[in-house]
């Protein structure tokens, strides 16, 4: 809602008469004069009424000409002439105004008041004077003054709009908008404010009268048919408030917030190929739009074209949740530098945000940096005060640096805390099982999977440390075979599959599904993926197809000595 304020008060230019009109309107209402005096004969009269109009015109045309201080002095002098003459007592307080001397300002129109209670032009420069110093209820009050005897007045409308829109007060809001709203008429603009008001209270039947008012004013009114399709979606017509916003979208292409709303609603249900399918379309060069779709492609494991999106957006204009993203997406794609990047920018942006020690903290571990890794996330847990995020990640730091007897305290108090919540006992079990600890780590996930057997995850990783040890391979089979059940289109899942018929021997079985993981990954899969299938094809007898993936492996991880080994060993095959 864009609300319009006009805190100018225009100068009135006028010719002071000698008959006195001020003095008229005095007498008419009955009131006493500022200064009691002795009456004066005609000629003296007319004298002081001669030496008002001098100094006031003089004064006048140097306030016009921004010389306010000189001004004033001059206004000052003809007030001593005339101090029953409003319009002086209006050009004083314009020069004060002018120069930020508001309290002054205040004083002179008040005296200006005394003459004309009811003068509009003075209600309104002393509402500007209020709003000037801060003195939000005085302004108020004298907006609503000026409406009872001109209700069309948008200014005073407007002020009062504002001040109730700057303290939060929606329902004295809308019963300010709803009193004074017949003076100004309804237009279309102000009828979808309004209902955008009772939308933000949750008065969604009231919201829906004035989204109607408003099309029947306006029947192309576009931020009211959205609003109103908003409603439908939140009280359960989805499926018609969807259609109202695809086909607003298919007329007006442009038309963003009818695009956000709907990229919205998908996400709100995770449909994350729908707006890759929907904004995919419209090539939006809006940053919120892009950052969407990123965000859609990073959950579809389309982490490429994530990538590209996210590196058309200034992140560190919006929230620390799209960066982390971000440093995610470089993540997967094993760009470890460019990742640790990112989670350092949310570290310097927002000293209390876990995500950037999170994302670091990962990093380190996985180049064995665990030195590092205990700094950056005993530094989280001061600065963030996150616990449950940091300190499995701290364990394990400290498990893998032989401090056992500090993270078995954190990872024990963990799991007394939440001894049968899932997600804890795979952080833990992950913890000890990264420091090879599998006394440990194995218990914890047989729990995990009494507790929720139907969790794909931890079935694949739990078949995954299984097959990584070469025991219970049948065990093994049969977890990755229930979690691909589930996620059948998963190319972690896949290569795990793969993996475990490595293990098993069965090389063909083997073949097939890590070059499915491959293929469902494409330039996404990870180098591990692609050194298990150089192991197979060199089991195969298949050197040059090994060399070829120990190759692929490598690009992505440059500094894996495993890799180097392995092709050194084939150092003696010819690639043609």
């Amino acid at each position: 809602m864009e609300l319009c304020l006009n805190y100018s008060i225009y100068l009135i230019l006028f010719v002071l008469l000698f008959s006195c009109s001020t003095s008229s309107k005095l007498s008419e209402n009955k009131k006493e004069p500022a200064l009691k005096e002795e009456p004066l004969d005609v000629e003296q009269h007319l004298f002081q009424k001669k030496k008002a109009v001098e100094f006031f015109t003089k004064g006048s045309l140097l306030l016009n000409e921004g010389k306010a201080e000189e001004a004033l002095q001059l206004l000052y002098e003809a007030v001593l002439y005339d101090s029953e003459s409003l319009t002086i007592y209006i050009a004083i307080s314009d020069a004060l105004i002018q120069l930020k001397r508001f309290e002054e300002a205040e004083l002179n129109l008040k005296k200006a008041l005394k003459l004309d209670e009811q003068n509009l032009e003075v209600l309104e420069a002393l509402g500007t004077v209020y709003l000037s110093m801060g003195k939000l209820e005085d302004a108020l009050s004298t907006a609503k003054l000026i409406l009872k005897q001109d209700p069309t007045n948008k200014n005073a409308f407007n002020v009062g709009l504002a001040i109730y829109e700057k303290d939060g007060r929606r329902e004295e809001l809308l019963q300010f908008v709803e009193t004074y709203v017949e003076g100004i008429g309804y237009d279309a603009k102000m009828c979808n404010t309004i209902g955008v008001y009772y939308l933000s209270l949750e008065n969604k039947e009231r919201a829906r009268q004035w989204f109607e008012r408003c099309l029947k004013i306006d029947p192309d009114h576009l931020n009211a048919q959205i609003n109103l399709s908003r409603l439908d979606i939140s009280e359960g017509k989805k499926q018609e408030g969807l259609a109202n916003l695809k086909e607003i979208l298919k007329k007006n292409p442009e038309k963003l917030n009818a695009l956000i709303e709907l990229i919205e609603t998908y996400r709100r249900e995770d449909k994350y190929s729908e707006i890759i399918a929907l904004a995919g379309t419209l090539e939006s060069k809006d940053q919120v739009v892009k950052l969407y779709l990123a965000e859609a492609y990073f959950k579809e494991d389309q982490f490429k074209h994530a990538q590209k999106l996210f590196a058309e957006v200034p992140l560190n204009k919006f929230n620390v949740y799209f960066e982390f993203l971000a440093g995610d997406c470089e993540l997967r794609l094993e760009n470890y530098e460019s990742a640790l990047a990112h989670f350092n920018s949310i570290i310097r942006r927002e000293p209390a945000a876990a995500q950037g020690y999170y994302g670091a903290g990962y990093i380190l571990i996985q180049q064995k940096e665990f030195e590092e890794a205990e700094e950056v996330l005993r530094t989280g847990l001061v600065k963030s005060n996150a616990d449950d995020l940091l300190k499995p990640m701290l364990a394990k730091t400290l498990l893998n640096l032989n401090k056992h007897t500090e993270a078995n305290r954190y990872l024990e108090r963990m799991l007394k805390e939440k001894p049968n919540d899932v997600g804890t006992l795979l952080e833990v079990a992950q913890a000890y099982q990264s420091a090879e600890i599998y006394e440990k780590s194995d218990p914890l996930f047989e729990k995990a999977i009494s507790l929720d057997g139907e969790n794909a995850t931890i079935l694949n990783n739990y078949s995954y440390s299984l097959s990584k040890r070469e025991i219970k391979l049948e065990y093994a089979l049969e977890l990755i075979k229930k979690a691909l059940q589930k996620e059948p289109e998963n190319g972690f899942f896949l290569d795990t599959m793969g993996w475990v018929y490595f293990k098993l021997k069965n090389y063909e079985l083997a073949k097939k599904f890590i070059l499915k993981s491959l293929e469902v990954r494409g330039d996404e899969s990870s180098s591990e993926v692609l050194d298990h299938m150089g192991d197979v094809y060199k089991a195969l007898n298949k050197p040059k197809l090994a060399k070829k993936y120990y190759r692929k492996a490598l690009d992505k991880d440059t500094g894996n000595i495993k890799l180097k080994e392995k092709l050194k060993e084939l150092s003696h095959i010819d690639d043609k």
